[in-house]
């Protein structure tokens, strides 16, 4: 019994080993050793060899290295019992598997391979691979000699329209014309529209700047108001207002005064949006003023009310 054997208990696969280790022996050993048959043997066996034992069950029973007996099961896969591979030398066989199927073909159809030395056999599959390489660049030279044939053509063809085109003037159909003509009068409206535009964005801002320099001269006189009021005011709190002053005040002269404060001031109430708009502190600063110059009226209207009697002055 085989001691490299399948040992795994079960009788029957330990049969069949044993049957195909006695082949591989007889294929192996015989004066006419038929590759593919050992390939067969061997690819069949393989599944059946414990794990790890494979390499030691191919020296013992075939008498060779895992390396070539993986050769001829692949050789086996390859061809199968194929005749015709059956008559040639190992050797050639193994030369055999790297080729394509249509490159194997070839080389059996175009030579008698099984009376081939391995010299031969490595020449003619040189030569059969350089006539193949050789047949590959004229194709690829033909395809791109085409293939410029075919450009070449193809810009003739686009020169040929183009000065066709060229020779004879478009033809704009009459939709087309009537739709450029009416974007045409849209474009000019459109330009008008935007010199209008023009013409009153200029008047805009120079009225924004007149209004502006009009505010300007507005707050310089406010800023005098205010610090003639505020002079007056602490006059009246020194005293000042209850002398004589040096001139009397005439009635030109406090009409006078009148129209120019007025000038100044006679917008204020009419000014409701400005004052609702207005930051609390600066609107304060209007309130004091007003109620200053009130104050100032009130005792102006009391003054202006009195009259001279017997016993002096009465209110």
């Amino acid at each position: 019994m085989n001691d490299i054997a399948n040992t795994n208990g079960n009788g029957n696969s330990l049969s069949i080993l044993d049957g195909l280790a006695m082949q591989a022996r007889t294929f192996a050993q015989g004066a006419a050793m038929n590759l593919l048959q050992l390939g067969r043997v061997l690819d069949e066996a393989k599944p059946l060899v414990n794990h790890g034992e494979w390499a030691g069950w191919v020296r013992q029973n075939a008498k060779m290295s895992v390396r070539t007996a993986e050769q001829y099961m692949q050789a086996y896969r390859e061809f199968g019992l194929n005749q015709q591979i059956a008559e040639l030398g190992a050797s050639q066989v193994i030369k055999l598997l790297p080729m394509t199927p249509e490159e194997r073909d070839k080389l059996l159809s175009e030579n008698d391979v099984s009376s081939m030395t391995t010299r031969q056999m490595d020449e003619a599959i040189r030569a059969q691979r350089k006539q193949i390489q050789d047949e590959a660049r004229r194709e690829a030279a033909a395809e791109a000699q085409e293939a410029i044939a075919q450009a070449q053509q193809e810009r003739d063809d686009a020169e040929r329209r183009a000065a066709e085109l060229a020779a004879r003037p478009p033809e704009i159909p009459e939709e087309l014309l009537e739709k450029l003509k009416r974007q045409e009068k849209d474009l000019e409206y459109q330009a008008q529209v935007n010199c209008d535009l023009m013409k009153e964005t200029t008047r805009l801002r120079q009225d924004c700047a007149q209004m502006e320099q009009d505010m300007q001269d507005q707050q310089a006189a406010y800023n005098r108001a205010q610090e003639e009021l505020l002079n007056f005011k602490s006059a009246q709190k020194r005293g000042d207002a209850e002398r004589k002053p040096a001139d009397d005040l005439t009635l030109d002269a406090f009409s006078a005064a009148v129209r120019e404060f007025m000038g100044l001031c006679a917008r204020m109430p009419y000014m409701s949006s400005t004052f609702s708009t207005m930051p609390v502190e600066e609107k304060r600063g209007y309130d004091e003023l007003l109620r200053t110059v009130e104050g100032w009226a009130a005792s102006a209207r009391h003054a202006l009310d009195t009259y001279a009697a017997e016993g002096g002055i009465v209110s």
